[in-house]
């Protein structure tokens, strides 16, 4: 699924989830009370990465402009909304299903697959987010520009394979631990998986590789434009 869209698009994953045992959700999007950071350290990471954006050493500007870009172009349509505020995960059968802590630092593995990719792929990402903003800046961004950004970004195999690959597929390695918990030791009927969309590609294979098929689709917009 995916983490910002409309209020309707989060009623009808709900409406899919309901008749689910158990559901599986993604913690770092639900952080307990504990965990989530304030909004004080939020706006002083966001500053920061900013700046780190505009740094003329490219691969000091990558990753903070896409941060940037994501943050800012959520904050602009006020008409969206986030899914952390959508669903009950303190409700009956939710769990966290990715909570363990990570043997290895996530901003390092994904500065090493920096060198995967070409210097004028992170230059071409780093100006495409400073167009964008610049456009939201001057009140012309469109939800079709938001909706392309997302197959300017995530539709190039390399820099898939980076971001999900570093921190994302170690936390669906994660939930599987626990989806094989679940079965062993509670055998429900039916068990939802509730995670971004870039988890889905590896997921489903985790999934296969335990005897799982797939059977059908639900088509569904987060986004109308």
């Amino acid at each position: 699924m995916n983490h910002v869209g409309d209020k309707k698009y989060y009623e009808n994953v709900k409406k899919i989830l309901e008749p689910c045992e158990v559901v599986l959700y993604e913690y770092c999007i639900h952080p307990s009370s504990q965990e989530a950071i304030s909004d004080e350290d939020f706006q002083k990471e966001t500053e920061e990465d900013f700046r780190k954006m505009n740094s003329e050493v490219i691969d000091e500007a990558f990753f903070p402009a896409i941060r940037t870009y994501f943050i800012v172009i959520q904050q602009y349509f006020k008409d969206l909304v986030s899914e952390s505020g959508q669903f009950d995960v303190a409700g009956s059968g939710w769990e966290a299903g990715d909570e363990e802590k990570f043997d290895f630092s996530p901003e390092e593995k994904m500065k090493e697959g920096l060198n995967r990719l070409s210097v004028f792929r992170k230059k071409n990402v780093v100006e495409y987010v400073k167009n964008a903003l610049k456009r939201v800046e001057n009140n012309q961004f469109s939800k079709k520009e938001w909706g392309d950004g997302f197959i300017f970004l995530w539709s190039d195999e390399v820099l898939m394979d980076i971001l999900p690959g570093a921190i994302g597929r170690p936390r669906d390695e994660m939930v599987f631990r626990k989806f094989d918990q679940i079965i062993r030791e509670k055998n429900p009927q039916s068990i939802g998986v509730k995670f971004g969309a870039a988890h889905m590609r590896y997921q489903r294979k985790l999934l296969e590789q335990r005897g799982y098929r797939h059977k059908y689709s639900i088509e569904l917009c987060n986004i109308a434009f």
